[in-house]
């Protein structure tokens, strides 16, 4: 899947795509959401599955969109459906929605979306803010989702996306000493994945400061409003 990282959570989502409640997504800016999204649409496109929607909420025209209502959000995505099926095959619709927490109201649309059309579509979104999510969802959505809350990198996905190959149950010395100084990076630059595919210290600390800067001056001053 155009050689993306493996990821332990994809596994996990692989798991729930065919059972018709909405996955949520959400965790820290960077942590791989967006990522894992376009895993899974890379997933479902080698199964042969034709309609697959992404809708990046930092879009403003996706943003109306969808604060619009649920009825022209499917008027707009039966306009741009695959006609052409052979044998009439039916599927369902994939729908992935990214950044969800900047709706109005994402309780409202995910539940008529579940509620009307859950054997039409299947509707997986994300949002970067678990304090903006957890406080524009409702227990109305009880039994209507799955919550999933995505972490950085663990340590062994942090070799994995070094190239590098341990035994991490290993008692050698040699190997030991080796894992306690790539565990000193780890710890010392985090687990956002753009950072650890950088060798270079200098950027790493600069995209580092990037995604402070953002949470102290977007997310942060969001939620204190």
């Amino acid at each position: 899947m155009n050689n993306y990282k493996n990821r332990e959570k994809f596994n996990e989502i692989i798991k729930l795509i065919n059972i018709p409640e909405i996955i949520v997504l959400h965790g820290a800016r960077q942590v791989g959401k967006t990522t894992l999204m376009k895993m899974t649409m890379d997933y479902l496109k080698e199964g042969g599955i034709d309609d697959i929607f992404y809708f990046d909420l930092e879009q403003e025209e996706f943003l109306n969109l969808f604060n619009q209502g649920l009825e022209e959000v499917v008027k707009y995505i039966n306009g741009r459906k695959n006609k052409n099926r052979q044998g009439g095959r039916k599927s369902k619709t994939f729908v992935f929605v990214d950044e969800v927490q900047y709706l109005d109201n994402p309780t409202s649309i995910l539940k008529l979306f579940y509620d009307h059309y859950k054997d039409d579509f299947k509707l997986i979104v994300s949002g970067s803010s678990s304090f903006a999510i957890k406080s524009k969802f409702s227990d109305s959505l009880v039994g209507r989702i799955i919550d999933l809350e995505i972490f950085g990198l663990s340590f062994y996905e942090f070799l994995d996306f070094k190239g590098l190959r341990y035994d991490l149950t290993s008692d050698s010395d040699l190997i030991c000493s080796e894992l306690k100084n790539i565990y000193t990076e780890y710890v010392l630059y985090g687990s956002y994945p753009q950072v650890v595919l950088t060798d270079n210290l200098e950027l790493k600390e600069t995209y580092l400061k990037s995604i402070i800067e953002k949470y102290i001056y977007k997310d942060i001053k969001d939620l204190a409003k």
